[in-house]
């Protein structure tokens, strides 16, 4: 049975179904919900952390025992009493019905190559469309009962071979190929600059005219809507000469609006292609073979830079940058229905979803996987193509009106389109560069977990695959899909099967470059494993197994693990009690009330409370301050006295025991030492009075500052002058060089002259005389060493 052909009448393909179609689109809501459900479901790491809670495991264990059952019940109604003896059976189906999935799969994207050989007819092999609901639609939308297999043909031979401008898949940045600009307004001018990622580029060659274009009057306001003419009924012409590209550009030079689409390859080739460029105009339908007209096309910009001239595409951002790169075509004035889905809030903004609004018409978009490198183009492929943009000016105004009516009769959401659409006209191509981290998107984005040998090794086989797909211009999913790298970086296998083993179906360049991806998986395992501080911080724990993308530096919930904590899963959170109605009554309260009825309470509670002010407090205060000052001082004063005594009894002591041998004459003192010597010989001389060094000195008492100053202040100043005081009254501490009287006599035969000279008996002589000693007897001790290392050198020689 074919597709969605009807049984007879009375008989069903499937019980509850009468054809296989119905049976796979009341299927395909129920496979979705069960592959959400399956990415939802815990990773392993995940899973050993939900362990924890016995609650998750009693409900594993329940869904486990309902799947069971329901195993049972299928293999008892297929005459298997014990499913031990046929597990393997079980498992070796599944693994084939698996596998015929993911074959179906890769030829409907075009990863695995056709095993049939493509004809040179124009029409498509016949072949069965791969099964699936969404793939398959109902005979009245495709009158053509010719399916065609969506996968890359190995026939075809590889155009990029025969472009005249040879592909350029270095990471050095894309040059424009422009020559000559029409329609404008400057002269031509490709300046080097930096664009967002930080990347050298070259400038828009219509940068200038695209920042001052604005749109027309007549482009703002409500347009009578023109039905467009028949399918069947429309001109058209396949572009693929010089002549015929000459007819085009006269029939497009007398239009104001055109609709523009393009089909791209980009499977088996590094940067991509443009194949086929579509243009629909009111009266006629064109489809261009963009690789036979590569060199040629550049012509177009005489009326796709016009701004007379509208150009109508639906989601351009790729267009504009493919037809820089390829064709050296640049667009200036255009409209975007993709930029008009968003503001117009549709919930679908794709063109297969435009034409069935407002035309009715459903896009056969199984062609979107199509090899557009084959040639010649069959004809359904030439109509998929034609659909693209035949019906794109009536759909363009009759968003146009719809914007106007949804603003109120403004003229905004239109001008925004106008904005958004030049933004995208301003884009420039660059080329896909290889960066540092560029690993890390793949990373991020599949939300991997690996540690530092399986980085590395995603590292090394990605910019291998960077690296093979540039020289041989083939495209990274092509050389090695993200899966097949993942796997690969995952298990890290030692031996070259294994590498294989991780790929189904192997590419083709795998094979060839098996050797070079083995070798980074050997030296992926060499590397030292280093474990995060987090991986770390949770083993540490005993018996707790956790996921570590669910622990964060900042948090500190995981230092203590306990089960026995309420849970919601446990049946809810403890109960908080109510509070209490009868609280403390404070004794002093902004609320208090002295008319309610326990005042005579609160006014005796507040005469028990004395408010003492921050002076009062300083003022009590100040007293033990002062003491402690004094006694700081006193004890101080004390030190000083013992510090003084015990060296002068250590002098004594040395120089009794060891007298000097000989008496010199000791150094002169530096002048502030004998300051008090000097003074006391002009004193004799009579030259200056003597001071009344014993008069006591009033006591000043430490100051006082303003209210509210600071203890601590007065005792530190009085600290200061005690011991200014102190060191004044250290020079003049013998009672017998001053008289209470100043004017008085003197009698100097009670002074003792022996404290005034300068030899060896003095406490100063003493002193030099002692460390003379001392410094001879190094210098001694230093010659003898220098003797003793003279003569061991010459022994030595």
């Amino acid at each position: 049975m074919e597709g969605g052909s009807e049984n007879p009448p009375g008989k069903e393909c499937i019980p509850g179904y009468s054809n296989l179609q119905a049976f796979l689109q009341s299927a395909f809501p129920y496979v979705v919900e069960g592959v959400k459900a399956s990415n939802s479901l815990p990773s392993p790491q995940e899973f050993s952390y939900y362990r924890t809670y016995p609650e998750f495991v009693n409900i594993m264990k329940y869904e486990g025992m309902k799947l069971q059952n329901l195993m049972d019940c299928l293999m008892k109604r297929n005459g298997i009493r014990k499913i031990d003896h046929h597990f393997d059976t079980i498992i070796d189906s599944n693994d084939k019905s698996l596998d015929r999935v993911t074959n179906n799969l890769l030829e409907m994207d075009g990863r695995k190559r056709n095993p049939l050989p493509s004809k040179p007819a124009t029409n498509l092999q016949k072949t069965v469309v791969p099964s699936g609901g969404w793939h398959e639609k109902d005979e009245s939308s495709h009158p053509s009962k010719e399916e065609i297999t969506l996968c890359v043909s190995p026939g075809t031979i590889r155009p990029q071979v025969f472009f005249k401008d040879k592909v350029d898949n270095s990471n050095s940045p894309w040059i424009p190929r422009i020559k000559e600009k029409p329609n404008a307004l400057k002269p031509l001018s490709i300046l080097v600059e930096l664009n967002d990622l930080g990347h050298e580029s070259y400038s828009h060659p219509y940068d200038y005219e695209l920042t001052l274009w604005k749109p027309e009057e007549s482009m703002l306001s409500t347009v009578k809507v023109t039905k467009p003419l028949p399918f069947s009924e429309t001109p058209f012409l396949f572009v693929e000469t010089e002549e015929q590209l000459n007819i085009l550009m006269e029939d497009l030079s007398k239009v104001k609006e055109i609709a523009v689409d393009l089909e791209h390859h980009s499977y088996r080739t590094f940067m991509g292609f443009t194949c086929v460029l579509q243009i629909s105009t009111w009266e006629k339908d064109y489809v261009v073979d963009a690789l036979k007209l590569r060199d040629k096309l550049h012509v177009l910009n005489e009326v796709f830079t016009n701004p007379a001239i509208l150009k109508v595409f639906h989601g351009a951002d790729s267009d504009v940058e493919w037809l820089q790169r390829d064709l050296s075509v640049y667009v200036v004035n255009m409209f975007d229905t993709y930029q008009a889905s968003k503001l117009l809030g549709f919930a679908r903004l794709s063109l297969a979803h435009l034409l069935y609004r407002y035309c009715k018409v459903e896009a056969n978009k199984e062609y979107q996987l199509f090899d557009w490198r084959k040639r010649p183009l069959p004809e359904s492929a030439i109509k998929y193509a034609r659909e693209d943009t035949h019906y794109l000016l009536y759909i363009y105004q009759l968003m146009r009106n719809e914007l106007i009516e949804h603003a109120n009769g403004k003229t905004n959401l239109l001008e925004a389109v106008f904005d958004r659409s030049r933004d995208t006209c301003k884009k420039v191509y660059c080329k896909p560069s290889l960066e540092e981290d560029s690993h890390m998107a793949i990373y991020r984005r599949l939300k991997l977990s690996f540690d530092n040998r399986q980085l590395y090794a995603l590292r090394e086989i990605y910019r291998w695959r960077d690296r093979i797909a540039r020289q041989e211009d083939e495209s990274c999913g092509y050389v090695l899909p993200n899966h097949m790298m993942v796997q690969i970086c995952r298990t890290l296998p030692r031996e070259v099967q294994g590498i294989l083993a991780c790929c189904n179906p192997i590419p083709p360049l795998v094979r060839t470059y098996l050797l070079e991806l083995h070798q980074i998986a050997l030296r992926a395992k060499e590397q030292p494993l280093v474990k995060s501080l987090v991986e770390e911080a949770v083993k540490s724990e005993p018996g707790v197994e956790r996921d570590l993308r669910l622990i964060l530096p900042q948090d500190n919930s995981g230092l203590e693990f306990r089960d026995d904590l309420p849970t919601l899963l446990g049946g809810g959170l403890p109960q908080v009690p109510p509070l209490s109605d009868q609280m403390p009554t404070p004794i002093m309260s902004a609320f208090d009330d002295i008319g309610r009825s326990d005042s005579s309470q609160t006014k005796e509670k507040l005469e028990k409370v004395k408010f003492i002010s921050p002076y009062e407090r300083y003022i009590k205060v100040l007293p033990y301050a002062i003491q402690l000052e004094k006694e700081e001082r006193e004890r101080r004063e004390k030190e000083e006295e013992e510090r003084l005594s015990n060296a002068t009894n250590a002098l004594e002591l040395s120089s009794k025991d060891n007298p000097p041998e000989d008496k010199e004459e000791p150094e002169p003192q530096p002048l502030a030492k004998n300051r008090g010597y000097l003074k006391k010989a002009r004193i004799e001389r009579g030259e200056i009075p003597a001071r009344q060094e014993n008069k006591p000195s009033p006591a000043k008492s430490p100051r006082i500052g303003v209210v509210g100053g600071d203890v601590r202040l007065s005792v530190k100043n009085s600290e200061k002058k005690f011991n200014k005081n102190q060191s004044n009254s250290r020079q003049f501490q013998e009672s017998e060089w001053t008289d209470s009287n100043q004017h008085s006599g003197y009698d100097y035969s009670k002074v003792d002259y022996n404290k005034f000279q300068s030899g060896a008996n003095s406490p100063n002589g003493k002193r030099k005389a002692f460390g003379q000693k001392f410094q001879n007897k190094r210098k001694k001790n230093n010659f003898q060493d220098r003797n003793a290392k003279k003569k061991r050198g010459h022994q030595k020689m």
